[in-house]
Parts: C-alpha cells; structure tokens; sequence
C-alpha cells in the first residue's frame, strides 16, 4: 500500500506540472498568427503607408496582446529579465527624449515588442510536437517571403533602393535579406524534422533561392550575419561534416546556376555603387564611418554622465543636425542610451549563451539538444552581424529571431523538467517550476 501511495504522489506531481498552461488557440495566436502578421505587414507596410498607416496597426495589436499574455502568464527567464531591462532602460531614454527634444521616438515600443516574443517561445513551446509546429510556422514564414517577392515582380512593384535593376524585392526592397537571415538560419533543423525525400528536396531548393536573394541584396549587415550564423552553427553542431558536405553542394549549385542571375547581380552592384565604394575618399565619407567618426568625437567632449546614460533615443537628426539616424545598433545604443544601455543590451545576448550552454547536460540522451542549441548560437551571432544594418529596433526581425530562441530553450527546459521529476522522490519537496 505504502509503494501504491508513493507512486500516486509521483504521478500527481507529473500531472501537476505537465498539464496544459494554456489553451490550443493561445499557441496559435502567438506563435502562428502573430508570426505570419509580421511578415505580412513586413511586405506591405511601406507599400500602404501612404493611405494606412501599418505600423500603427501593427503597434496595437502587437502591444494588446502583449498587455493580455503578461496578464495572465509568467515568465522566468535570466535571458529575459535581460531583455526586459534593456527595454525599460529604452524607455527612460526615450522619456528623457521627449524631456530634451520635444517627441518620444517610436523606437521605444518597437524595442519592447520585438524582446516580449522570446517569451512567447519559452511559455508555449514546451513539447517536440510544439516544436515541430514552431518550426513549420517558420517555414510558412519563408514561403509567405518568397510569394510576395513573387508577385511583386510579376505586378511589377518595388520599393526604393535598386528598383531599376528589373527585380524586386518585394515592399520591404532588399531590407527583406535582413529577415530572411534570420529565417535562413535555423534550417539545419527544418531538414531534420522533415523526413519526407520530396519535402527534404523543396527545402534544399527554398534554402538555395533565399541565399541567392540574399547575395543579390548586397546588404552588408545580412550577409556578414549570415556568415557568422552559419559559422556558428558549424562550431557548435554534432553534425559538422553533414553541414560541411551539405554547404559545398549549396556553394556548387550557386556557382553553377550564377549565370542565372548574374544580370541581377551586376546591376545591384552598378547600382550600390552609388551608396558605397571602397575608395579612401569614399569611405570616409560613407554613412556608417561617418557615425562612428561623429559618436567617437562625441564622446570625447562631453560629460562622463552623458556618456553612460547617453543623449536619448532617436535622438541624433537634433543632436547632431544631420538628415538620418544612426544605421549601426552599436553607435545608435551607445548615442542614444549610453553605456548602461549598450551593457543591457549585450547582456541580452549573453543571458541567453549562458542559459542555452546550461542544457548542455541533456544532450547525452536528447541528441536534438545540441542542434538547438547551434542554432541558438547560429542566431545570437546572425543578430550580431545584422547589427550593422541597424535591427535593436525592428520588430518583425527580432521577433522572428527570439522566438525562435526562446522555443528551443522552452522545449530544452521541458527536457530537464521532466529528467527531474523521473528521478523525484516522494519527499523531494523541490519546486521543479522554480
């Protein structure tokens, strides 16, 4: 009777933790429906801004169901106590702009809810199966990319940069490299759980046509992220001689199929000349070398107090008198928030290296953890890389990218979880949920 009675109090413990959160249209509505609604206004939202204002549609909702998740749900998370200080410290800031300059920078809320969707992941993605859905989401995502540039071309829109070259890139113009990036990245995964020879094939083929698009962006900050992620990923896997041998046959089939899109190619660059040389006088006249000429000067002039709180966010067209805003996340924080809020903001990173290398313990029996954990690793230097183009403000970019970080380490939590509580004994009085 006595092990009887044991055993019932293990197994209420498991039911206890392991039941339901939240309920089926819940995970839909964050992981699904927000996640396509971003890429959607992603595509149109500079297509329509003449007539609807997008991004304040996007603003409400996003922030609605924000205000309803965190009502109802909590959290606990080193990576996002992280994101949540560096977004608060955004907010001072951004109050201390409106004190200074006489309007509150938009930047403000799109730092917030780009950080909240690592929560997001970490609260529903807490089963493979959950997983997979992630993933397939992501997927969608791509596809839902790819059709807008699609139609695009055939519709014959375009948007700003490059429009004569005779492709389009779609509403976003080849700012759309930049999240393709991200979606890119996690695709060593997308291939493990698709066990179908013909699906495994049409994602080979989609991975391919997303380099190339991002190669004919020539954005800088996408493809350096792109780079870092992969090396990254190559650093960090168990599968290390299958990415290899599968990167040479991608590299093949680019310099094969070059011939295809060379045109493109050669006239984005004709065109991209016009925003950047690599000529001395060139250089010291281009934009970002421009901003860290101007930030480094700055700094060296000014109060030690200004230095580490900084001047206010978005604050820099008044500051410095000039017609843009810093396009480097590393001098845009450092200017507009300070020290502090470049410390904050390389935490973020941090807390979430730190807490993905914590279930490295799990790998021995959940081979999968180690993927996940490359890819984490994958995205975190991919942001990084980005960073140059300027993305610690853009929602759809960094929603995408700790989504996806805050699913893997939710489903890597779940793992260890479960490891404890089969090892739990009747008087373990442990607060697993802790």
């Amino acid at each position: 009777m006595a092990e009887d009675s044991n055993h019932n109090m293990q197994m209420d413990r498991r039911t206890q933790i392991r039941k339901p959160l939240y309920r089926k249209w819940e995970f839909d509505v964050y992981i699904k429906y927000m996640t396509y609604f971003n890429v959607l206004i992603l595509s149109f939202v500079n297509l329509l801004k003449e007539t609807v204002n997008l991004g304040i549609i996007r603003a409400v909702v996003l922030f609605a169901a924000a205000t309803w998740f965190f009502s109802t749900k909590k959290v606990k998370s080193v990576t996002f106590n992280w994101l949540m200080l560096f977004s608060l410290w955004i907010v001072i800031m951004g109050v201390v702009t409106w004190m200074r300059y006489d309007f509150f920078p938009d930047k403000v809320l799109k730092v917030f809810l780009g950080s909240v969707a690592f929560a997001y992941g970490l609260f529903f993605i807490n089963s493979f199966q959950r997983f997979i859905e992630l993933n397939r989401v992501y997927m969608i995502s791509i596809i839902i990319i790819l059709l807008t540039i699609l139609i695009a071309n055939f519709t014959g829109v375009s948007y700003k940069l490059y429009a004569d070259t005779g492709f389009s890139f779609g509403g976003q113009g080849v700012n759309i490299a930049k999240n393709l990036t991200v979606f890119v990245l996690p695709f060593p995964i997308y291939l493990i759980l698709t066990k179908k020879k013909g699906q495994g094939l049409a994602l080979r083929i989609i991975y391919v046509i997303c380099l190339v698009l991002i190669i004919l962006s020539l954005k800088r900050g996408a493809m350096l992220g792109l780079l870092l992620g992969m090396a990254a990923y190559f650093m960090t896997s168990g599968r290390q001689g299958k990415f290899l041998r599968n990167s040479l046959i991608v590299f093949a089939v680019l310099f094969f199929t070059y011939p295809l899109y060379e045109p493109v190619l050669q006239q984005t660059f004709l065109a991209r000349q016009d925003n950047f040389s690599l000529e001395e006088k060139d250089i010291e006249s281009e934009g970002r070398f421009t901003e860290y000429k101007m930030t480094v000067q700055d700094i060296r002039h000014k109060s030690i107090l200004r230095v580490i709180t900084g001047e206010g966010v978005q604050a820099e067209s008044k500051y410095f008198n000039i017609p843009r805003l810093h396009h480097t996340d590393l001098f845009s924080i450092l200017f507009g928030s300070g020290a502090i809020g470049l410390v904050l903001y390389i935490m973020t990173y941090y807390g979430a290296f730190k807490e993905t290398k914590f279930f490295r313990i799990l790998e021995k029996k959940k081979p999968m953890v180690r993927e996940m954990r490359a890819v984490i690793y994958a995205l975190i230097a991919g942001l990084i890389g980005l960073s140059l183009s300027g993305v610690y403000h853009t929602i759809d970019l960094r929603a995408a990218a700790f989504l996806y970080i805050g699913g893997c380490l939710g489903l890597m939590r779940s793992y260890y979880i479960a490891g404890k509580i089969k090892n739990i004994s009747p008087d373990d009085k442990t607060d697993l949920n802790g």
